[in-house]
């Protein structure tokens, strides 16, 4: 073990908790509507 460079950690805790920047980036970004053509290709493509 690293001592200098922790390992991370998964906290299941009532929180807070630290949150991964990719998540907090996915979170801020806009959302698609159920019929925007792009959520609609996404669902063909899962369905497929």
């Amino acid at each position: 073990m690293n001592t200098q460079f922790p390992a991370e950690r998964i906290l299941l805790g009532p929180g807070p908790s630290p949150v991964p920047s990719r998540v907090l980036r996915a979170l801020g970004a806009p959302t698609l509507g159920h019929l925007d053509p792009q959520y609609v290709a996404i669902m063909d493509e899962v369905c497929e």
